[in-house]
């Protein structure tokens, strides 16, 4: 990649992360890198080919880095549901991105092979294989969301819990309140936990 190109591209992701993804726009980049529109034509011709290079710019940083993969499938599935969560927790804009049907590159396609490779050794059929994949991978989206979305932890907040919760009777409510409140937090790695203990569970 062309070092304006890598200016580009590191231009789109900016604007992306302080403003949005629908507003990254070619009229936007070249404001940001102070060229005109058209120059940037030279080395993105459109849209979609920002998008892809977009893409592969954060499907690089899913990768667990070459010869780092553990062998053991459990710790193989953690180092990548890790990446993926603190990449969705950076550029939460990402769905967005794939909803545009932006094309996948090399990386992102490396990252899919990593994720196959991380569970091959499991005794069990291939179906199976991509069901536990798909689980971790519902698993960091919920996360991601759940950080994303937390309800203010607010005077005013805490106050037209408890009124309700007196109200409509909601014992367990009322009883999490008592102690403490509502903790929405997602505790990623006990989560992760969990679950990859329920798969090994199941699968044995």
């Amino acid at each position: 990649m062309s070092s304006r190109k890598d200016e580009i591209v590191a231009a789109a992701l900016r604007i992306a992360d302080r403003d949005g993804f629908d507003a990254v726009s070619m009229r936007r980049i070249a404001g940001e890198l102070g060229v005109g529109t058209m120059t940037l034509y030279t080395y993105v011709p459109n849209r979609d080919a920002l998008l892809f290079e977009m893409g592969e710019r954060l499907g690089g940083q899913l990768l667990v880095p070459d010869g780092e993969l553990s062998a053991d499938w459990r710790e193989a599935l953690r180092q990548i549901a890790r990446r993926s969560y603190a990449l969705w927790l950076e550029h939460p804009w990402i769905v967005q991105m794939v909803g545009a049907d932006a094309r996948i590159g090399p990386a992102f396609a490396r990252h899919i092979d990593q994720s196959l490779e991380a569970v091959s050794g499991l005794d069990t059929d291939p179906g199976t294989r991509q069901q536990v994949i798909r689980a971790v991978d519902a698993y960091v989206a919920g996360c991601v969301l759940d950080a994303l979305d937390d309800p203010p932890d607010t005077p005013r907040f805490r106050e037209d819990l408890r009124e309700l919760a007196e109200r409509e009777g909601l014992a367990h409510v009322r009883r999490a309140l008592d102690e403490g409140g509502l903790d929405r937090t997602p505790d990623f790695e006990r989560g992760l936990d969990w679950l990859i203990a329920g798969v090994e569970a199941s699968l044995s």
